[in-house]
């Protein structure tokens, strides 16, 4: 008799390098985290647990890995500059 499944939680967690969580983003089920804490508690760091689906799990991972992009910096025009000298 088969033993029936109940549905799978996922994780992302970012993969530990010589203890510290500077590695890449992973995603693995929530029975293979455990595992994982089990056999080695701390090596990695867990980002986010319980989520629903694979695919939110993969997006989250993928998402996270790209750093945002810096804000873009303008110069103040000649005209500001002039503006804020007068003003003083």
């Amino acid at each position: 008799m088969m033993k029936a499944k109940g549905p799978t939680a996922w994780v992302v967690y970012q993969m530990g390098l010589n203890g510290n969580g500077s590695g890449r983003n992973a995603v693995c089920t929530q029975c293979e985290w455990d595992a994982m804490e089990l056999a080695r508690p701390g090596r990695h760091v867990l980002i986010r647990g319980q989520i629903g689906n694979e695919g939110e799990a993969e997006r989250l991972a993928r998402d996270l890995q790209t750093p945002p992009a810096p804000p873009a910096v303008r110069a103040p025009s000649y005209a500001a500059l002039r503006r804020a000298e007068r003003a003083v």
